[in-house]
């Protein structure tokens, strides 16, 4: 087999010291660069497989490797590295190729999974020479390779394993990530019965979990007997054979592909299973790769100080809400909090401290508020509260609720301060107060100011501006 040498590009001697030993002492073979064009020049003249690259770069930064890598070279896999500020950049070097992105600091371990993955997908390309070379098994499998959401590639992913195994019908497994708890459910189906009771789908769902999700490794064929217990009940009149492809990333199942038959065809044979091989391994490192790109963006998504949601993420949920509410006929009301005279305690305590008052404030706002409210701190000490299926009177009990345990709750109690902080909260309700999520954020911001220009430390209504 073809030996792969890993390039490392850091301008840090620290980060560059740290990965080329920590990928040697694995036997692989690194070469070491400390700018863009060493790194390329190098790409031109070693067998280089891999590039972990450091995405803030003097002269040319680690974006700008990336796309002349994957212009020139686009065989060669691309790892960038990237501090928690930059999951924007991240995000960006994933849609223009990127294979993977570690923050910094990273430990040994990380770097470590993180290059073994992509070895092992390399090592199946040259595993599977032969199945790669066949054009069209090549292209279904990059179909599905750049594509951002899992669900799209899981439906790609499906097509073209019935494509390659000539099966008419088929479905795929997963496991719902929106869920608190992972719940099996069919995430894309081909021309099967689906049970429309609720139970029966729910004992085959569990049946399909126990005796296969959780012991699938490898493609495998159904035996009649199985066929008969598992799937009858699902496949359309005539079908009587199946073929077994998991989703299976870093030895755990994810997922899993079932692929029909009619009593016409021929049995699957030695060919379908390697297609499925390496189809099912191609799936599940696209599955994967989505899935971190989601991850990505939803970091981006995320105030860094206190876990919440940013301010980047209310007009989204809000218009998610609203559109809801419009479909039930249910009222949404926003909260709009902002804490009185928060600035003396940066002036008395210092800026520390004044974070972690922040920090109390978010524990504060999230034990006061159901699993479906969205808590989110605003910018500054200015936090909102999404509360969908929620009138003006409820809204303004909950918000009444968390003035008073900011009233009472003694802050930076660990630091020996004991500081005491009030807030104002105003209150605004769609379609009572507003029609659109624009306004409501206005109404509920213009009612929360006009207590802090008052009395502070209370709830002002929108309906009574």
């Amino acid at each position: 087999m073809e030996r792969t040498k890993v390039l490392v590009v850091d301008d840090d001697p620290f980060f560059k010291r740290f990965c080329t030993e920590t990928l040697t002492n694995t036997g692989l073979e690194v070469i070491a660069a400390s700018s863009g064009p060493e790194a390329l020049s190098i790409c031109r003249t070693e067998p280089v497989g891999l590039v972990i690259v450091d995405i803030y770069m003097p002269k040319m930064g680690g974006i700008e490797i990336l796309e002349e890598i994957k212009a020139h070279h686009p065989s060669i896999d691309v790892v960038v590295s990237t501090g928690y500020a930059s999951v924007d950049t991240a995000v960006q070097a994933l849609k223009k190729g990127a294979s993977d992105y570690l923050r910094k600091p990273f430990a040994p371990e990380e770097l470590v999974a993180s290059v073994g993955n992509i070895m092992e997908q390399r090592r199946l390309y040259q595993v599977n020479e032969e199945l790669r070379n066949q054009l069209r098994v090549y292209e279904l499998s990059r179909s599905f390779a750049a594509v951002e959401e899992p669900a799209r590639v899981t439906a790609l992913g499906l097509d073209s394993l019935r494509e390659m195994t000539s099966s008419g019908s088929g479905f795929c497994l997963t496991y719902n990530q929106d869920e608190a708890e992972q719940k099996l459910e069919i995430s894309v189906d081909r021309d099967i019965t689906i049970p429309q009771k609720e139970k029966p789908l729910a004992a085959l769902l569990k049946v399909w979990e126990e005796d296969i999700l959780t012991k699938a490794e490898h493609p495998a064929l159904v035996s009649k007997e199985n066929f008969e217990k598992w799937f009858s009940p699902v496949a359309a009149k005539g079908v009587d054979k199946a073929v077994l492809v998991p989703l299976r990333y870093e030895g755990q199942t994810s997922g899993l592909f079932v692929l029909f038959r009619n009593r016409e065809q021929n049995v699957f044979d030695e060919n379908h299973i390697r297609y499925c091989d390496f189809l099912g391994a191609q799936v599940a490192l696209a599955f994967k790769s989505a899935a971190r790109l989601q991850e990505a963006k939803g970091l981006a998504y995320i105030d860094s100080l206190t876990d919440l949601y940013n301010s980047r993420y209310l007009p989204i949920i809000l218009e998610k809400r609203v559109e809801e509410a419009k479909i039930i006929g249910r009222p949404v009301s926003l909260l709009f909090l902002d804490l009185d005279k928060f600035r003396d305690i940066n002036t008395h305590f210092g800026h520390q401290a004044g974070s972690k008052a922040l920090i109390e404030t978010a524990w504060i706002l999230g034990g006061n508020v159901r699993s479906e409210d969205t808590v989110i701190r605003y910018g500054g000490d200015e936090f909102t509260v999404v509360l969908p299926n929620t009138d003006t009177d409820t809204a303004n009990e909950i918000a009444e609720r968390i003035l008073n345990q900011i009233r009472t709750h003694t802050f930076l109690g660990r630091e020996n301060k004991k500081v005491k902080v009030t807030a104002c909260i105003g209150v605004a309700t769609y379609p009572d107060d507003a029609k659109t999520p624009e306004m409501l954020i206005h109404l509920a911001d213009q009612a929360m100011y006009r207590g802090k220009d008052t009395t502070r430390d209370t709830v002002v209504l929108a309906r009574n501006e």
